[in-house]
């Protein structure tokens, strides 16, 4: 019996976790929809960084202007900047259109690690943008839908 009394105690002791509620996150003119258990941290290469103890999302904004210095035309397609992004960071993957997204996926090997990542490219007034959700690879399946609808809520 004082097992079973310890155990009902050790209930009202330890505070019970909710479910995430849906947080928006506002930083160098991107909105995005993700959950309360995100922080927002600074990071000096992306213009956002967000991060939960399952997930990180980076934001990368290319100001057009970097474009037209390197003589690339702004009005290129989101396609067209997917295949930009992967030949630069010598991703070995294709862009594909899911759910309305111009997307790509990759897998990472870091310090004995392995990460899976979904990336989302964005075209705003003044920029294109790189939104990159990553986790560790075994719970990519877990977390890929909540990738998607995040990804979804991007405002540019």
């Amino acid at each position: 019996m004082a097992v079973a009394v310890g155990a009902v105690s050790i209930l009202f002791v330890l505070p019970l976790r909710s479910e995430p509620k849906d947080k928006e996150f506002s930083k160098a003119g991107m909105t995005i929809t993700l959950t309360d258990d995100f922080l927002d941290k600074d990071m000096v290469a992306y213009a956002a960084y967000y991060e939960s103890p399952t997930a990180l999302v980076c934001v990368t904004k290319e100001d057009f202007s970097i474009f037209e210095q390197a003589g690339i035309s702004t009005d290129i397609s989101l396609a067209e900047y997917a295949d930009l992004v992967m030949e630069a960071n010598k991703h070995d993957t294709a862009f594909k259109e899911k759910d309305g997204l111009t997307c790509f996926e990759f897998d990472s090997a870091k310090s004995g690690h392995n990460y899976s990542y979904f990336v989302a490219v964005f075209r705003g007034s003044d920029a294109y943008w790189v939104v990159q959700f990553g986790c560790d690879a075994e719970s990519y399946n877990a977390l890929s839908e909540d990738f998607i609808k995040w990804a979804k809520s991007v405002k540019v």
